[in-house]
């Protein structure tokens, strides 16, 4: 007791010490050890706030003005096969040197054959004839290779210089294949350019995406399109071959998926209403500030490009990405098995579906459930790309030359660079934090770190000092 008294006495604390004054009347330290009550009480209720915001305020987006030069990445642009080329069937029945007799199981094995090669991960039924005759051409086909799907695939679905004749980006014309690199989506396996997922798979980036990003704007290294800082629209021209194809176009960390498919999806259908067009494309960039690499992710809520430990399929996070990986962790969980067009990882090539696991991931209901529980957050570097317009060119179709022979549709990508860079930032720093509950203890109590080192020494270094060296 009597260490508090001398701390109260001699301490930092505004007015405390007119508590323990005994020249003072009763009713006047009565006056202050209220007001001294009141002051802590509004400390401890202004602190308490101070963490509470902290801890419960996320990262926002503010346009940045710090500025000179920006240029931004070209959008990541998908090509993924709806259906595959003539003839492609009846290759791979030569190729397995599988002879057929009866006309009406040739249908039946097409059918099948296609529906296994470009069936999607949601699709609610896997059609399929019942074998009743083991000698038929039907039967003896499922019994022999139905136990490997992804060899329908990868006979049926088309190569990337099967799909594209000729390329150029803003007239300077570039080998397709050199840039449309093969990646695992929603849809199977894709042709894209511009996906840091696609440059991390074919070996073309290390290290994280932030990281990078400079040289990603740049095209450094890696063939990146990119936009110039003159701000002039940059235009990707794509003549095809084959066009039974959907197109996405995406931010440069998204893959296609069923929550990208409303609005940043052209399906196949509305992909052949023309055999020219232009396409226009807006894109917005909001980049993590240096600020919020700091922060943990519950505070910030977004992941980094590097954060994709939970992710086994993929290198570069996207909510996307965790989208793909969640359904396959339903499948696998449900079922035992993952549908074969999903991104696959070595060690998980045998837990592929056969038929009979297709029927079950086809009619597992639980598997949207089991989504509904999935939590994808979005990526901290946020590419948002939409859609402008579609101008196609009906009335002149049959005058305009296309580059190449065996081109049947040319599409033109057209978008200009963003005028306006966002960031993504913390709303409050460590520091600021540290200031605001300092500021509020300072306010109603007068506190500092020395007040504090008094609390120290008056309650621990002097009782310790008087023991062992007492005064004489």
């Amino acid at each position: 007791m009597g260490c508090l008294i001398e701390l109260l006495e001699n301490a930092y604390f505004h007015c405390l010490h007119y508590v323990v004054n005994k020249r003072l009347r009763k009713v006047e330290r009565l006056f202050w050890a209220l007001w001294a009550i009141l002051a802590i009480v509004g400390a401890i209720f202004l602190v308490t706030i101070s963490v509470d915001t902290f801890y419960s305020t996320k990262a926002s987006i503010r346009v940045r003005t710090d500025y000179l030069d920006f240029t931004a990445p070209f959008p990541a642009i998908f090509f993924c096969e709806e259906k595959e080329i003539k003839g492609k069937f009846e290759e791979m029945l030569k190729h397995l040197k599988f002879n057929l007799t009866d006309r009406q199981s040739a249908l039946d094995i097409e059918n099948f054959v296609r529906a296994a090669s470009f069936i999607r991960p949601l699709d609610r039924a896997m059609p399929q004839r019942i074998c009743d005759n083991p000698q038929k051409d039907y039967c003896r086909f499922i019994t022999a290779y139905g136990q490997d799907l992804s060899l329908f695939a990868n006979h049926i679905r088309a190569g990337c210089k099967e799909i594209f004749t000729s390329c150029t980006f803003n007239g300077v014309e570039f080998d397709c294949c050199e840039r449309f690199l093969p990646v695992g989506t929603y849809e199977g396996k894709c042709f894209v350019v511009n996906s840091y997922n696609a440059f991390i798979e074919n070996n073309l980036l290390n290290g994280s995406v932030e990281a990078q990003y400079g040289s990603l704007r740049r095209g450094q290294k890696i063939g990146a399109l990119r936009h110039d800082a003159a701000l002039n629209p940059a235009n990707l021209s794509v003549e095809l071959a084959h066009t039974d194809l959907s197109v996405w176009y995406m931010g440069n960390t998204n893959i296609p998926t069923k929550m990208y498919q409303k609005h940043n999806h052209l399906h196949e259908r509305r992909f052949r209403e023309f055999r020219t067009a232009d396409i226009h494309l807006r894109v917005l960039v909001a980049s993590p500030d240096n600020s919020l690499l700091k922060l943990e992710v519950k505070r910030r809520n977004c992941k980094l490009s590097q954060e994709a430990q939970s992710l086994r399929s993929f290198k570069v996070y996207s909510n996307s990405a965790c989208e793909v990986e969640c359904i396959k962790q339903a499948q696998l969980e449900l079922c035992g098995c993952y549908i074969h067009l999903l991104p696959s990882e070595n060690d998980l090539l045998n837990k592929q579906c056969n038929i009979s696991g297709l029927n079950c991931v086809s009619q597992a209901l639980e598997i949207r459930k089991y989504l509904a529980k999935c939590i994808c957050i979005s990526n901290c570097l946020l590419i948002d790309v939409s859609l402008i317009g579609i101008v196609p060119n009906f009335e002149y179709d049959n005058d305009i030359r296309l580059r190449n022979n065996k081109s049947k549709k040319r599409v033109n990508f057209i978008t200009r660079a963003p005028t306006v860079q966002y960031v993504r930032h913390a709303n409050q720093e460590f520091l600021d934090f540290i200031v605001s509950i300092g500021g509020a203890i300072s306010l109603f109590i007068g506190c500092s770190c020395l007040t504090v080192a008094q609390i120290v020494y008056y309650f621990l270094v002097k009782p310790l000092v008087e023991r062992h060296h007492p005064k004489h």
